[in-house]
């Protein structure tokens, strides 16, 4: 587990359907998430653009590389949006209310530091 698997809101890449299958080379687990993406969307998803090496990858190489979150906190110059002047926005509000285990690993990551975390998750 390395830092680039945790999003700036706080979510868990290693949890995620699009960054398990791109990590596994899962193609039939692409297509079923593209086929899902794509009547969510209203719109054709190709199974080749389910990519996603982690939320806090350096090169955005995320399928949601326009992710608000991940721009927010990068144009403020944090890693986390628990650093944030403004936590908790509005916006991470509602990500929250369906989310809200985001919510606590950032409360994690604060109260005991992104390494000491990191090593809870590889314990568990």
């Amino acid at each position: 587990m390395a830092k680039s698997h945790v999003g700036a809101c706080g979510k868990i890449c290693l949890n995620c359907a699009i960054f398990i299958a791109t990590t596994t080379g899962d193609n039939l687990k692409k297509s079923e998430i593209a086929s899902g993406l794509s009547i969510q969307q209203n719109k054709k998803i190709k199974p080749s653009s389910i990519n996603c090496w982690g939320c806090g990858a350096p090169d955005r190489s995320c399928m949601n590389r326009d992710c608000y979150f991940r721009g927010c906190a990068h144009d403020r110059g944090l890693e986390y949006c628990y650093r944030c002047p403004k936590f908790e926005c509005n916006k991470l509000k509602e990500l929250y209310q369906e989310n809200p285990s985001f919510k606590e690993n950032l409360r994690l990551i604060c109260k005991n530091g992104l390494d000491s975390f990191l090593m809870s998750l590889v314990r568990q």
